[in-house]
């Protein structure tokens, strides 16, 4: 399973605000942290390796808690910012992530995805939450995103909805 390789895009950047511009160049503590969580991770049997952006984002798929009902795939994936912290906003807040845990759920047969948490840390362990079920309740029609045809969303689609426990 570790084997799988594949490109990966695990947060809608529209979606979550970021901004993918990276913190000061001597940001090496950042740097540092990041390269420990992603080697505790990868030593990890519950994260599986999907791939990695040349931006140095790194994602993993949580496979304990992958559940299947019917066409849909409720999923949790780690993305590690390997090159520095990202800076993002939240709730007004700027600051700067580290890593983010994402909870998605995909529906195959329509092809399309649902945000349902998303929680960023700093490098000293601080979340920030993002609930999407907040945001639906107040626009319904921003729950199931489609996914573009021939786009890297979709090969992510693909993979999560052929991955087999």
């Amino acid at each position: 399973m570790r084997n799988i390789k594949f490109l990966f895009i695990t947060i809608l950047f529209s979606l979550l605000n970021v901004n993918p511009s990276y913190a000061e160049e001597n940001d090496n503590e950042g740097v540092n942290t990041a390269q420990m969580i992603l080697k505790e991770t990868q030593s990890s049997e519950r994260w599986v390796y999907m791939g990695e952006t040349k931006s140095g984002y790194v994602g993993f798929l949580d496979i304990n808690r992958f559940q299947i009902n019917g066409s849909k795939r409720n999923v949790w994936t780690k993305v590690i910012y390997t090159e520095g912290e990202v800076r993002k906003e939240n709730k007004g807040n700027n600051y700067q992530a580290l890593y983010t845990i994402t909870n998605r759920l995909y529906d195959c047969s329509s092809q399309r995805i649902s945000d349902i948490k998303s929680i960023d840390y700093d490098s000293n362990g601080k979340s920030y939450t993002t609930d999407f079920q907040k945001l639906y309740s107040a626009y319904p029609e921003k729950k199931w995103i489609s996914i573009i045809p021939g786009s890297l969303g979709e090969y992510l689609l693909n993979f999560i909805c052929e991955y087999k426990k």
